[in-house]
């Protein structure tokens, strides 16, 4: 009965052990994710070489904006729940594949996310902060750059 009991208690030990790993698993892919959300408005395209000075520069912009992109990242994750999140991505795609555009599926989604009006309220708020955040990023990153190097910047193409 001792070796019964002491199995059991090994067992279990082994079990928490191996779920206490697996959690700073996940914990280590959300930190790698929440580097990857905002590794893109920190970057430029490849025939973009920047000086030493340069990329020291961009990695204090990023020392600088990250913690507030990542605030409002974990606001916006308090309205859109993963239901919502799914419930908004079926939507958009539903909207897009009858030929809609840009506010159409704006609207598409919010219809079928049913926000209450301090929900839309909340979450136009957001979207317009980090719409601000995001440009204010752009504009401090090109600040950066030599004219010679905006020239090389790929045109934005027109709709």
């Amino acid at each position: 009965m001792k070796y019964v009991v002491r199995a059991l208690a090994m067992l279990c030990v082994v079990a928490l052990v191996a779920a206490g790993s697996r959690a700073e698993e996940k914990k280590a892919d959300e930190k790698k994710s929440a580097a990857e959300r905002t590794a893109f408005l920190f970057s430029f395209p490849k025939q973009v070489t920047l000086t030493a000075e340069q990329q020291t520069k961009l990695d204090a912009l990023k020392t600088e904006y990250t913690p507030r992109l990542e605030e409002l990242h974990a606001k916006n994750q308090k309205l859109m729940t993963g239901d919502r999140e799914k419930t908004a991505r079926e939507a958009a795609r539903t909207a897009r594949e009858a030929g809609k555009k840009g506010p159409e599926v704006q609207e598409a989604v919010e219809a079928a996310l049913k926000l209450t009006p301090e929900e839309k309220t909340q979450m136009t708020a957001l979207r317009t902060e980090r719409e601000a955040l995001m440009k204010k990023i752009r504009e401090a990153k090109m600040s950066l750059l030599t004219e010679e190097q905006k020239a090389s910047l790929p045109k934005p193409k027109q709709p």
